[in-house]
């Protein structure tokens, strides 16, 4: 039965942004090496504090409280980023779904644990935050346009994260499985912004790299700063903020995507169903080939399975209607199901000026075309 495509979060994508957040959570314990990230670095290759200089990781370890940071963050980030992408294995689901429920209401438990704890480290002033919650980032007056600080943009997530959240233990429980997996692979998708944020600043970092080819005092003088721990941590919190920004939007990006191809495909596959049946009922006098083709597509759409299933089918398809003898049908039994369908498609136009190739190919093409686009739509 050709169905319409589902929503999937790729292993493409879910194993590497694992490993950035997985690295991330890893270096909570180690913190990152001052070589690279040192308080003299270049601007915009660090996300500084504004009086040591030092790295936003290297500060939390000395400021956060480690039961919160440690205990209750960074560890529960690691397990999570191991435990997701399981979810998201389809033989994981096929052959092991005890294994795959309660996984998933692990991974859902701790993803609502890392919200209230990410929040918690806001309220506690160790996150790096312009104190103005209201405050709109503009690199210091070098932009025309702002975008907000990043708190305030991470509390306009909340919502779309928690109730996402909610919804994929909702389903569920209700055990309706096709709207379970659309709002698992939405809290997936907002859950991974974080991780779309870190690599928009690693971008970032790189492109920070890239100016300090150029003389220090040109750079300074076209960004209008001193070279200051201070100035260069005041621009990279503008450029914290704008990674948070960019990591949500190529999240909602990702998510509306989904949904929008899984709509698409259920219409554009329903247009071509309706399409091919209507025409066949609206022209008058309709042609073999066409019937043989509709009649074909008609049973590639609606079998599931093969083998005994298939046979009253296609003889209700093909025999009935006098396009093919019973012997015929007899010769072409048995043998694989579906090109026993394009052995009888040849001499259902046999009585046609058509050549019988032509009913061979309409037959095997009616047959294979849904589970081809299906196949074409879920990858």
């Amino acid at each position: 039965m050709a169905l319409p495509y589902q929503m999937r979060a790729s292993m493409k994508y879910l194993i590497p942004l694992s490993a950035v957040m997985l690295l991330l959570a890893i270096m909570g314990f180690t913190g990152v090496p001052n070589v690279i990230w040192g308080p003299d670095s270049p601007v915009f290759t660090s996300t500084r504090q504004w009086t040591t200089g030092e790295h936003l990781l290297n500060w939390r370890l000395r400021n956060a409280p480690l039961w919160l940071y440690q205990g209750l963050h960074a560890a529960p980030a690691i397990t999570w980023s191991l435990l997701m992408p399981l979810q998201h294995i389809d033989r994981f689901r096929q052959y092991w779904p005890t294994f795959h429920r309660r996984n998933g209401y692990v991974v859902l438990s701790i993803s609502l644990l890392l919200s209230m704890t990410g929040y918690l480290m806001i309220g506690k002033r160790v996150a790096h935050t312009h104190e103005n919650i209201f405050h709109f980032h503009n690199l210091s007056g070098l932009l025309p346009i702002g975008w907000p600080s990043f708190e305030l943009s991470l509390i306009c997530w909340g919502p779309i994260y928690l109730y996402s959240l909610f919804r994929t233990i909702q389903t569920a429980k209700t055990k309706d499985i096709a709207t379970h997996r659309k709002w698992a692979v939405t809290h997936t998708i907002s859950a991974y912004a974080i991780s779309l944020e870190r690599v928009s600043l690693g971008v970032i970092y790189i492109a920070g790299w890239a100016l300090a080819i150029f003389p220090k005092n040109a750079v300074h003088r076209f960004l209008r700063i001193e070279d200051t721990i201070s100035a260069k941590a005041s621009l990279e919190l503008d450029t914290f903020a704008l990674a948070n920004i960019m990591g949500f939007s190529i999240a909602i990006w990702w998510a509306v995507n989904e949904w929008r191809r899984a709509q698409q495909s259920t219409t554009s596959w329903g247009a071509s169903f309706i399409a091919i049946l209507v025409s066949r009922a609206k022209i008058s006098s309709p042609t073999l080939a066409l019937d043989l083709f509709a009649n074909m597509y008609l049973a590639g759409t609606v079998k599931f399975g093969g083998g005994p299933v298939f046979i009253p089918l296609l003889r209700s398809c093909l025999v009935d209607p006098g396009w093919a003898y019973s012997r015929d049908f007899l010769i072409g039994f048995p043998g694989p199901i579906s090109h026993f369908a394009v052995f009888l498609g040849a001499p259902a136009l046999r009585t046609t000026s058509y050549p019988t190739f032509l009913g061979a190919f309409l037959g095997g093409l009616g047959i294979f075309f849904p589970g081809i686009s299906l196949a074409r739509q879920t990858r």
